[in-house]
């Protein structure tokens, strides 16, 4: 029982860090990816490229679920690995359980897989899209509302839209002076 139940845990522990690694990845190669190569790959007939787009145009919706999944596989993962210390070693010792946790989560769910995915945003981006659009599909919902209520928080009366894509008189005129 004791070996099985350390196998268990040891296997689920794995597969939460993979899946952290691909929401964060994800994440990554959808910002860091060249709109214009996209476009290309999509005009060309490349489904990944279609899908990658699509996921592009609704980039805050799919940023929501990304963050609901890595923050349900994270805490999962946490959650887990305090209850198999506390079931075996007993609870003086969750803090080392948390501390190794902590540094696998940042170096192999957050720093690597970012990284890798910022230096090849294809090679994940289209891969991932399928799966994301499937989550986007089914938490997209829960995403919007998260992301409503968030951006309800910190509006202000006064505030321009962040998220908006076009320069203002003056920011255009400090690009080109800045071109100059």
């Amino acid at each position: 029982m004791f070996d099985g139940f350390i196998l268990f845990v040891t296997f689920s522990l794995v597969v939460l860090i993979v899946l952290s690694a691909f929401f964060s990845s994800s994440e990554t190669s959808l910002m860091a990816i060249n709109q214009i190569k996209l476009d290309s790959a999509e005009k060309k007939g490349d489904k990944n490229a279609k899908r990658t787009n699509n996921l592009r145009k609704r980039i805050n919706e799919v940023l929501g679920v990304i963050l609901i999944g890595n923050n349900l596989v994270n805490i999962t993962a946490s959650a887990l690995l305090t209850y198999f210390i506390i079931k075996q070693f007993g609870d003086e010792y969750v803090w080392i359980g948390t501390l190794l946790l902590t540094l696998f989560i940042i170096i192999f769910a957050e720093i690597a897989p970012k990284n890798f995915a910022a230096r090849n945003p294809e090679s994940i981006a289209y891969p991932a899209s399928k799966p994301l659009e499937f989550f986007t599909k089914y938490l997209g919902w829960l995403s919007k509302i998260l992301t409503s209520i968030g951006n309800n928080l910190i509006r202000s009366e006064n505030q321009e839209n962040y998220f908006s894509k076009s320069l203002n008189r003056e920011e255009l005129k400090s690009v080109l002076e800045s071109q100059t």
